[in-house]
């Protein structure tokens, strides 16, 4: 308090000192903007403090500060408090009485500190200090959405789906979006556990979302391995369709792969076929390294080539998933 107090008269002692022809426009009104910043700062403090000093002076209002058990008052002093009661502060008021020095770049260095350690922690399946490390982060208000994404996936590989839903819903309260990681983080824990009731609704909300988050090839590829190891080739099919028509994705070849694995597993090798056919024509198509150094329209527009992936047509593993899936 005293700290903000030597801070305001320094500003204060400065615009009485200096006139007009000393500071422009623009210097006084960051002054100004300073000062009102202190102003406010001051004024939640000395609140809180009001707030605290009274609870201690009043028994029957703080309980707990004499040691008596809370007893609930009648009606005529709930009505007489209310109108005192201070309102609660959000989060970002709490965070300004919490750290009050702290300006935008150690705000910033300190939340993207947290998001590490919660990365980390997520990399070796410690929930129990992801979970510390989160409450702490959202309790100093020190928070952002790759926050609530890396704590999303702490649930996810620990196969907590239903916690990674709450943290997911929760975003929104707390007036954060989810990007395109956290879609695709939050899809992977749905498909993992076989919820692909909720992974289309959770579909459906990103490409309506404003602005859209249309999926990425990372994003398909998590789908499809799930409904390869549960064994869902309707739901890979329509996936596939989906990218090639609606979101215009461009594939690789381990999108190929799972597609082509979770058919031939169903033993239908009447669509496999076409799809191997298509995968050498796009690798035909795919524009050479050398192609790409010197040029950067190599191929049309009209063909689709595949992201990286120019031999992808020559994957064992695919002519092994239709090994298997051929009838004898």
């Amino acid at each position: 308090m005293d700290a903000l107090q030597s801070r305001l008269t320094q500003h204060n002692e400065r615009l009485a000192s200096t006139g007009a022809e000393t500071l422009n426009t623009r210097q006084r009104r960051r002054i100004l903007q300073k000062v009102s910043k202190l102003k406010k700062q001051m004024l939640d403090i000395s609140s809180t403090s009001t707030t605290v000093v009274a609870d201690n002076a009043n028994p029957d209002a703080n309980p707990a500060a004499v040691g008596k058990k809370r007893t609930f008052p009648d009606a005529t002093t709930s009505s007489n408090s209310s109108n005192k009661r201070p309102r609660p502060l959000n989060s970002a008021a709490a965070a300004m009485i919490v750290a009050p020095s702290l300006n935008r770049a150690q705000r910033k260095k300190k939340i993207v500190g947290t998001n590490n350690r919660l990365n980390e922690l997520a990399r070796r399946k410690q929930l129990t200090k992801a979970e510390q490390c989160f409450q702490r982060a959202k309790k100093a208000g020190l928070f952002d959405v790759h926050t609530y994404t890396n704590m999303i996936n702490v649930y996810v590989r620990v196969g907590q789906v239903d916690r990674a839903l709450e943290i997911f819903r929760d975003m929104s309260l707390n007036r954060l979006k989810p990007n395109i990681v956290t879609y695709t983080t939050m899809l992977k824990g749905l498909g993992a556990c076989a919820l692909f009731n909720v992974v289309e609704q959770l579909l459906d909300e990103m490409v309506s979302a404003q602005p859209p988050h249309l999926p990425t090839v990372r994003t398909v590829n998590t789908l499809m391995r799930s409904y390869a190891r549960h064994g869902r080739p309707d739901l890979a099919v329509h996936l596939f369709h989906q990218c090639q028509h609606e979101w215009h994705v461009n594939l690789d070849a381990s999108t190929y792969e799972q597609l082509i694995s979770v058919l031939s597993n169903a033993h239908r090798m009447k669509e496999v076929i076409p799809m191997i056919e298509q995968l050498r024509h796009a690798a035909q198509a795919a524009p050479t390294r050398q192609q790409l150094m010197y040029s950067t329209a190599a191929a049309p527009a009209s063909s689709m080539y595949l992201a990286g992936e120019a031999d992808a047509a020559e994957n064992p593993a695919i002519y092994i998933d239709c090994a298997r899936g051929k009838k004898v």
